[in-house]
């Protein structure tokens, strides 16, 4: 061992380092700190799963269900013209939301073209979500407040349409614009 090369002294060095290497390969407690050794996976021991509680759901609140005043329903008849422009052309009040027609509400409109604007005042007594249903068939847009808060799609056919909004204790009013756009036509408060 007296005349050692540099070529021997590489070799040994590769030894040397390759032992370090195989040595943290053969014992897999040698990175692992000392309380992960207690509360780790270890080779050779079963792994047992730990029980946990499924996730509850959240309940969400159920919407408040408004009323409708004694006032009724301001209804407007609006003709329209090829070019979409708006001749208002009749109205009236109705107790209840209910209309429905196989063609043009009158003898002088032109089917699927009209429209008809009801605006109406909601009692609402608990403060928050709150929902009322519609039965429509047409391109119906319901604003709440001054806010349009549901919309349905025309052509889908008849459908119930589901208003939410939010709002405190006491009353809001309700507009609600119904195109009639192919087929018979519906509006019905639902509840």
């Amino acid at each position: 061992m007296k005349n050692l090369r540099l070529r021997e002294f590489v070799g040994l060095g590769a030894l040397a380092i390759a032992l370090v290497f195989g040595f943290i390969f053969i014992n897999p407690s040698s990175g692992e700190s000392s309380s992960a050794t207690t509360a780790g996976v270890h080779l050779g021991l079963p792994v047992v799963p730990t029980p946990t509680a499924p996730a509850q759901p959240t309940p969400t609140p159920a919407p408040g269900r408004v009323t409708q005043t004694g006032a009724g329903w301001f209804l407007q008849y609006v003709e329209l013209d090829a070019q979409g422009s708006e001749f208002p052309n009749g109205g009236g009040v109705a107790q209840t939301l209910d209309l429905s027609f196989p063609g043009a509400p009158f003898p002088d409109f032109k089917d699927n073209h009209w429209l008809v604007r009801a605006e109406g005042t909601l009692r609402v007594s608990t403060p928050g979500l709150q929902q009322f249903m519609l039965q429509v068939q047409g391109d119906v847009t319901v604003s709440v407040g001054g806010k349009v808060v549901a919309h349905a799609l025309p052509g889908a056919g008849p459908q119930l349409l589901a208003v939410r909004f939010q709002h405190a204790p006491g009353t809001v009013q309700v507009k609600i614009e119904a195109r009639d756009i192919s087929g018979p036509f519906k509006l019905h408060w639902a509840g």
